[in-house]
């Protein structure tokens, strides 16, 4: 191939790319397209997830405002009917620092341009939800500890559970559940999370255990 056909052919490639970023996406906005979207779908394992607190419509975007169990942080994904209160799960993309929308005339110090998102059904995860997130089991057969609440500490997502543990306390998350104390429960291993800062709480745990379920034994 000739010097000549090889950079005509990179000015063709050139023009084309150009010309697929400019179509479709507003002014401002990184470029949302049917290949992104399919693959981001097809590997999302929705990793992320909280409740909306606020939400714009802009163009091809929804902007969402999640609340997370460490905080609250802005996301944008490609337009979602998404309403105040709902529990979205979305994942993973790319953070942008210091952005203007042009459309909404607003500059977000971060936010989270997220490749793929959908609805969680009900006001709050679901145990069977959570578990998958955590990638941890729910089978009750796999409950192997048991212990004796002493506190609990509810919050929008989450009950913080302080129980006793094999002679210790221990703190556990678990999705929004009612429990008092003196109850004896049973619960797995879960995810342990070290020196865990809970903005809700404006509580920092050395330890806590997220877990996706217990069980009432008595």
């Amino acid at each position: 191939m000739t010097p000549l056909i090889t950079l005509s052919l990179l000015a063709a490639a050139l023009t084309l790319s150009t010309a697929e970023i400019s179509a479709g996406a507003p002014i401002g906005h990184p470029e949302v397209n049917e290949a992104d979207r399919a693959l981001h779908s097809a590997a999302a394992k929705y990793p992320n997830q909280g409740k909306a607190l606020e939400v714009f419509q802009a163009g091809e975007y929804t902007y969402i405002n999640i609340e997370k169990e460490e905080g609250s942080e802005w996301i944008a994904v490609a337009t979602l009917n998404a309403s105040k209160g709902d529990i979205i799960k979305y994942s993973k993309g790319s953070l942008m620092s210091n952005f203007h929308s042009k459309s909404l005339d607003r500059t977000f110090p971060e936010i989270l341009f997220s490749g793929a998102a959908d609805f969680v059904s009900g006001k709050h995860p679901s145990m069977a939800e959570t578990a998958s997130i955590l990638n941890i089991s729910g089978d009750t057969t796999e409950l192997s500890n048991q212990g004796k609440v002493l506190s609990t500490i509810p919050t929008s997502m989450y009950t913080y559970i302080e129980v006793s543990h094999d002679g210790a306390e221990r703190w556990l998350a678990v999705p929004s559940v009612e429990l008092k104390v003196g109850d004896e429960i049973q619960y797995g291993d879960g995810a342990a999370m070290a020196d865990f800062y809970s903005k809700s709480l404006d509580r920092k745990f050395s330890t806590v255990f997220f877990i996706s379920k217990v069980v009432i034994v008595k």
